[in-house]
């Protein structure tokens, strides 16, 4: 687990939260989190990213800011999803998604890619995708990611 600094949250993330009391019992929550490897090479990125899924108490989340170490990461972590970075120094997000996806246990795990070279108008109302997986534009807002999270994970199951 990562320790994030704080995000000022807003009106539509408190009522959310509400919402979020009469979700199942923590020990359930437990036992049912999904876990999600988000590899950016920008630690801000990732902090924020795992801020924003560990709030809802539903899944576990790993950062790798080191995209050369993802794969090692993958192997120990056994991801239900994936969010990668499309722009990392030493590999990009798509070459990477290939790679994760050959490891045993893997093969067919969705991602979520991330990037700060699209706008959200570029990216359109039906959104842009890159080797079938969605894109979205950084910076990030909390509930389209969310609930892309959510989608990504319900398809995959």
């Amino acid at each position: 687990m990562i320790e994030a600094d704080s995000v000022d949250c807003d009106c539509a993330e408190r009522g959310q939260a509400r919402a979020l009391a009469v979700l199942p019992s923590r020990e359930y929550l437990q036992v049912a989190k999904k876990r999600v490897l988000v590899v950016d090479d920008e630690a801000s990125v990732t902090r924020v990213l795992v801020e924003f899924l560990e709030k809802t108490g539903l899944y576990e989340v790993m950062a790798v800011n080191e995209p050369e170490t993802a794969m090692d990461a993958a192997r120990r972590f056994l991801p239900d999803l994936f969010i990668l970075d499309i722009i990392m120094t030493s590999i990009d997000g798509g070459e990477l998604l290939t790679a994760l996806n050959e490891i045993e246990g893997l093969v067919d795990t969705p991602a979520i890619f991330v990037t700060g070279a699209l706008s959200k108008s570029e990216a359109g109302a039906n959104g842009y995708h890159l080797a079938g997986q969605p894109v979205i534009a950084k910076p990030v807002q909390l509930e389209t990611f969310r609930a892309l999270v959510a989608k990504q994970l319900a398809l995959a199951s």
